[in-house]
């Protein structure tokens, strides 16, 4: 019960660190965002 209660905790701190931090350089949001002129052909679907 101990190693379940400790991996809960983990996982807690983890989420709160991404929800602060962000997605980082590897992220989807970072791609879209340094590429958003790029490739604008006009086709949205």
């Amino acid at each position: 019960m101990l190693s379940e209660l400790s991996l809960a905790v983990a996982v807690l701190l983890l989420l709160i660190v991404f929800l602060i931090q962000g997605g980082g350089p590897l992220s989807l949001d970072h791609y879209f965002y340094s590429n958003r002129g790029r490739h604008s052909t006009g086709t949205h679907l």
